[in-house]
């Protein structure tokens, strides 16, 4: 069997840089140091589990906190929600015990 084949160039999408997702800021490095990636989701019976995973690149603690007042908003009543590896349960303790220190 003889192929026939063609030559064509192709195109391919490369990170140049990271947005935080909470801010908006941006670095030039497809890794910055001191900034965190995380994920948050639920795993409550039904299609939309996978759905539900987002991934999120934060700059900072400050973002950081911010986007685990926004996990719990979304995800609190979710009996299986997570952010990261920690449970929605955990990442509630853990935001009132900020709120207690401040």
């Amino acid at each position: 069997m003889s192929e026939i084949t063609k030559k064509q160039k192709v195109e391919q999408e490369v990170v140049v840089g990271t947005k935080c997702d909470i801010c908006g800021k941006k670095s030039d490095e497809a890794e910055p140091d001191g900034w965190h990636e995380t994920y948050h989701g639920h795993e409550d019976w039904g299609g939309d589990s996978i759905d539900s995973m987002e991934y999120f690149d934060v700059c900072s603690p400050k973002c950081y906190i911010k986007l685990l007042n926004k996990s719990v908003k979304e995800l609190g009543r979710r009996r299986t929600g997570y952010i990261g590896d920690m449970s929605i349960h955990f990442a509630v303790r853990l935001l009132e015990h900020f709120k207690a220190r401040t």
